[in-house]
């Protein structure tokens, strides 16, 4: 089927992508801003600073080697991820990976979950952030201030930098968490030079399963997810990033290295730097104590502000990860085709992007009554359960697509990817988990399954999303977008 290929933004219609107040700012970004959006919605430093303890409290001294197999199991997605990066630059991300493999709306329900997970993770960070940011109050002395207050003053910075240029955001997302990480390496180093606890506590069975039951595994590598999943934010940068065919796929690739390399590290040396597992988990912020220990009382201190604006990162990224999944979907008329203008001198989704702000703040606002640390367990945790189908839904799509480019390495990789995802979800659905895990899975359940049930009950919205120009083939591929003439992959079948 031949279809008529025209610039990224643009439609033969002259509606809707071609207006020019709904086009982002194409080639605002490279590799490393690309990168700095993943690995911002990471938010290493600042999850190092406390996720290890709560991973202790689900595998004991076993965390490092959650997280790293929690990133192995990972590399598939990323390439399946990569590879459609390298056929589609779209704001939509999976719904353009999705849609255009399988059906327009599995494309959809697949976007509307990751739309809630980075939601979710906007608001789960901002209770995060505050929390370290109460630490380093405590650690200094100081008065204590309502969290809500500080929560306020986050969400009201995010909002106001996610308005502006995804440019100028990844340039501070890239600076933020770069110096962050760099202090984390030198302390990581240090305490392993003095041999862990006592000097003694140095050995390498926290990297190993050592007899952890197996379905006690399988939610560690869940919980792993919630630190960094995200590694495919990249995608949602597709028509602002510069060679996105090279770039985004080798995006995803170096923050899942970076972020699954430095949480294995961080939770490494907290469980190398405390007497056991149960030490570790009674710790509020096991990287502070560790660094003012083992290095200095102001490193320590030092730790906390890096882990403060790591963590503000991660709000700024998810933010504007969010914030273009929902421009994309309101282009094709999801709730208001105003969720896809433009700010005409930033070229930020602003409208998407206060629509995003309002949503995380609902989401810390419903749950007021609750410790900071409890919300942010109970949104990411959610996020992460939601971040797995996503991840399967892309899967199944790559294996469509490698059968229809006729890719088998690609089919190979897909199949391994679903495997890998469906054994993890097993494992975490059934037996029934316990208290709280049973509440969050089933929450989490319910928000995938209401992607799928949208579109049945939106008038018109069937057909919208059906004819969209991402599924008729009346965009450009990736490839034509600025990286010199490509063959355009044939429009997707719709049924």
């Amino acid at each position: 089927m031949s279809t008529a290929i025209v610039e990224p933004g643009a439609s033969p219609s002259g509606q809707g992508y071609a207006a020019q107040d709904r086009r982002l700012a194409s080639n605002s970004l490279r590799f490393l801003g690309s990168v700095a959006i993943s690995v911002g919605i990471q938010g290493p430093t600042g999850g190092i600073l406390f996720i290890p303890a709560l991973m202790a409290g689900i595998v004991g001294s076993q965390g490092p080697f959650a997280f790293f197999i929690a990133m192995l199991a990972m590399l598939p997605i990323a390439y399946v991820f990569g590879a459609f990066s390298r056929e589609y630059a779209s704001a939509g991300s999976a719904y353009a990976f999705a849609g255009s493999a399988l059906k327009p709306l599995v494309g959809f329900a697949a976007c509307f979950s990751l739309l809630i997970v980075y939601i979710t993770y906007t608001s789960a960070n901002y209770t995060s952030t505050t929390n370290i940011f109460e630490e380093l109050l405590h650690d200094q002395g100081l008065p204590h201030l309502p969290w809500p207050l500080v929560a306020l003053v986050f969400f009201g910075l995010s909002w106001y930098l996610a308005y502006r240029t995804i440019h100028f955001s990844a340039l501070l997302i890239f600076a933020l968490e770069g110096i962050s990480l760099l202090i984390v390496l030198v302390v990581g180093i240090v305490v392993i030079a003095k041999g862990g606890y006592h000097g003694h506590g140095l050995h390498l069975q926290p990297l190993t399963r050592h007899g952890l039951p197996f379905q006690t595994a399988m939610l560690g590598l869940v919980f792993a997810y919630t630190g960094f999943s995200g590694f495919e934010g990249a995608a949602s940068t597709g028509e602002e990033t510069k060679l996105p065919r090279r770039n985004i796929p080798a995006a995803i690739f170096a923050s899942l290295l970076i972020g699954g390399g430095f949480y294995t590290f961080g939770s490494f040396i907290e469980t190398i730097g405390f007497p056991n597992a149960l030490a570790l988990g009674k710790s509020e912020a096991p990287l502070q104590v560790v660094s003012a220990a083992f290095v200095a009382p102001w490193v320590g201190t030092l730790i906390l502000v890096a882990s403060v604006v790591s963590a503000f990162g991660a709000i700024l990224a998810c933010h504007n990860a969010a914030a273009r999944l929902l421009f994309a979907l309101g282009r094709d008329g999801f709730i208001s085709d105003k969720l896809a203008r433009t700010h005409p001198v930033q070229r930020s989704p602003h409208i998407a992007v206060g629509a995003v702000a309002v949503l995380s703040a609902l989401g810390v606002v419903g749950l007021i009554n609750k410790q900071p640390l409890d919300i942010f367990f109970d949104q990411a945790t959610v996020g992460a359960d939601m971040i797995l189908c996503v991840y399967l839904i892309v899967c199944i799509a790559g294996v469509a697509l490698a059968v229809r480019r006729r890719k088998p390495l690609l089919a190979v990789v897909s199949v391994v990817g679903i495997a890998v995802l469906a054994l993890v979800i097993r494992y975490t659905v059934y037996p029934i988990a316990e208290y709280p895990f049973n509440r969050l899975q089933i929450i989490a359940g319910a928000l995938v399954l209401l992607g799928f049930a949208i579109p049945l009950f939106i008038p018109g919205f069937h057909r919208r999303v059906q004819a969209s120009p991402l599924f008729t083939g009346e965009l450009a591929t990736a490839g034509d977008a600025g990286e010199g003439p490509e063959t355009p992959l044939p429009a997707a079948t719709r049924g």
